[in-house]
């Protein structure tokens, strides 16, 4: 039965770090649950990202970016905690320069997340986590006409 867990652990594991290169920014960890007694937490993150394009080959086409985040945690009792988490987990941004043979082209995501987090302490060092969550995900673009340089 530990064979079979450890297995199944170390695949999710291998299957989210594959995706790591997506839009997901913060992986909206749950570390802070785990922290003894009441916990604050506040997070920065900072990214400076480098790609250039064909269409643009002298041009980082990715510019830098920043994170928020807050988390507070308190135990309610011997086996019960309770959760909230402030976050922007996913964001994008792709800007080509306005002097690309494409002209100037851009596109962003970006989000919120509030997250209200329940956990329970099984016997065994198990825990069930449980909650609610809200996400705000917005973005714009802009893409010239086919057939219209800037």
């Amino acid at each position: 039965m530990k064979t079979l867990l450890m297995t199944t652990a170390a695949t999710l594991a291998l299957a989210g770090a594959a995706q790591a290169g997506g839009y997901d920014r913060s992986g909206q960890p749950l570390s802070f649950m785990f922290e003894t007694g009441t916990y604050v937490e506040l997070t920065y993150g900072y990214g400076a990202p480098s790609l250039s394009s064909l269409a643009a080959p002298a041009s980082n086409v990715t510019p830098s970016y920043s994170t928020l985040g807050f988390a507070y945690k308190r135990d309610l009792g011997e086996k019960l905690s309770l959760g909230v988490q402030l976050d922007q987990p996913f964001g994008a941004h792709v800007q080509y320069a306005p002097t690309s043979p494409i002209g100037p082209t851009y596109a962003e995501l970006w989000s919120t997340s509030l997250n209200v987090i329940g956990r329970y302490k099984l016997d065994g060092g198990l825990s069930v986590h449980g909650g609610l969550r809200y996400v705000s995900v917005d973005g714009r673009a802009f893409v010239p006409p086919r057939g219209v340089s800037a």
